[in-house]
């Protein structure tokens, strides 16, 4: 938008600087022609008026002293000439001789060119000799006419007119589109502060003075200020409201689900002849508290932020122990290739969180006949599957609970999306780097530690 908005102003005061210049050009070159006309007038009107209309034979060294009474510095620059009805030179002045110069007697005014050089010429009659005809002409400025002189010295004004334009829309465009960039960053910002489900920061001060009741401020942008503001300031309120809430809300639902656990387990013992809805009921229950202990255990770390109880821990021995219990589920699975072994400060519960996550997305969202791949090298945790890939959408919004791609035929319930939380609210607590590569033919999860210690 600013380069947009910059072109626009340089190009419109560009297009009037320019307009301007060749406006004037012309309208200064029509003034002094106008003036030369009534220059060349006033001195014909004098000559008319001389004795030199009553001359009946034309007298070359009398009416060469005639013009020189009459006009006397004004016949300077100047060539006359007499002519008859036949069109027959009686009289030629000696500039006009030098010159050699011969116009035409129509029309009344008009500019004669001749060895490159550039006349003004004035016909008029004579009124006391019919069949006479007076011709002044002045020479005129090279400059008037010569039009490649003109466009150089045009070219020359415009670039004075157009470079002062030009710091001008610069300036200009910065000091009106500086509190729009300031909103755009902060916008932005903000928005990302969303994603990672972060309070969002008030607007900045700098803008805060465009929200000042004037003259200069009654305008569309102090509005959008003010009503940006207001916006931000409530979704941090509801943020504020909805956290809390969200997380007792799931200590709420564990109580009664633990007493409706026990009251179906109670019922199982119960001679009953079909105990297909007391198992329907008993999974169903065991699902939705699994969802919801996974779901308090993200919200304690992503609520806390914190690094506690940490230590030095081989990232081989973590990998080896998630794999073993993981082996006895989907045995042949998991190939574990240990390119380096490091060591990872961590919470030993956040690690291994972390790695069994990884593996058992990897497990589960790939075909049951597939192998998953394990690596580690130069400080990195890479795990690559062959499944049909992670959604873009889940991708975006990767941090988010409860948020999973479709529904597989290969899994017994739908997944919940905390094993991803889980990991990215993981990564960024020890500022270690996640990568996600997915496609078509499987997805590819590196994490790269923070380097502290290695063997």
């Amino acid at each position: 938008m600013k380069s947009r908005f910059f072109l626009i102003l340089l190009f419109s005061l560009s297009a009037v600087g320019i307009s301007l210049s060749i406006s004037f050009s012309y309208y200064l070159n029509a003034s002094r022609l106008e003036l030369l006309d009534l220059q060349l007038r006033d001195s014909a009107i004098t000559l008319v008026n001389s004795e030199l209309s009553d001359i009946k034979k034309i007298n070359f060294s009398e009416a060469e002293q005639l013009i020189s009474e009459e006009l006397g510095s004004d016949r300077i620059g100047k060539v006359f000439i007499i002519r008859n009805d036949n069109d027959e030179i009686l009289f030629k002045s000696g500039s006009a001789s030098l010159m050699d110069i011969d116009p035409p007697r129509s029309p009344q005014t008009y500019s004669y060119d001749v060895k490159d050089q550039t006349v003004r010429i004035l016909n008029l009659k004579l009124p006391k000799r019919p069949g006479r005809t007076l011709q002044i002409g002045a020479v005129l400025d090279p400059s008037l006419f010569d039009w490649g002189l003109m466009s150089n010295k045009l070219v020359i004004y415009l670039l004075i007119t157009i470079i002062p334009i030009f710091i001008f829309s610069l300036a200009l465009t910065n000091y009106l589109l500086n509190p729009l960039k300031l909103m755009a960053n902060h916008l932005q910002l903000a928005t990302h502060d969303m994603q990672e489900l972060k309070p969002v920061p008030s607007l900045p001060k700098k803008l805060f003075k465009y929200t000042k009741k004037s003259i200069m401020n009654n305008d569309e942008f102090s509005t959008l200020v003010e009503n940006t503001n207001n916006l931000l300031e409530r979704i941090n309120i509801n943020y504020k409201m909805t956290k809390p809430w969200t997380y007792q809300l799931a200590h709420e639902i564990k109580t009664p689900l633990s007493i409706l656990s026990f009251d179906v387990e109670s019922l199982s013992d119960e001679d009953l002849k079909d105990k297909t809805l007391i198992n329907s009921m008993k999974d169903q229950i065991d699902r939705i508290s699994i969802i919801v202990s996974q779901f308090l255990e993200w919200a304690s770390v992503e609520n806390t932020q914190q690094k506690d109880n940490l230590f030095a821990l081989r990232i081989a021995h973590s990998i080896e122990t998630q794999c073993e219990g993981l082996e006895r589920i989907y045995p042949g699975r998991l190939i574990y290739k240990t390119k380096e072994d490091f060591m990872v400060i961590s919470n030993p519960q956040h690690l291994q969180q972390l790695i069994n996550n990884l593996l058992t997305n990897a497990l589960n969202y790939s075909p049951s006949d597939s192998k998953v791949l394990i690596e580690t090298f130069d400080n990195m945790l890479r795990v690559s599957d062959s499944g049909s890939g992670i959604p873009a959408e889940v991708i975006e919004r990767i941090g988010q609970p409860f948020n999973c791609g479709p529904q597989l035929p290969q899994l017994k319930h739908k997944r919940s999306g905390l094993g991803l939380a889980w990991i990215n609210t993981i990564t960024k607590i020890y500022n270690w780097n996640l990568d996600i590569q997915s496609g078509a033919n499987g997805t590819v999860i590196t994490i790269k530690f923070t380097k502290n210690l290695t063997t």
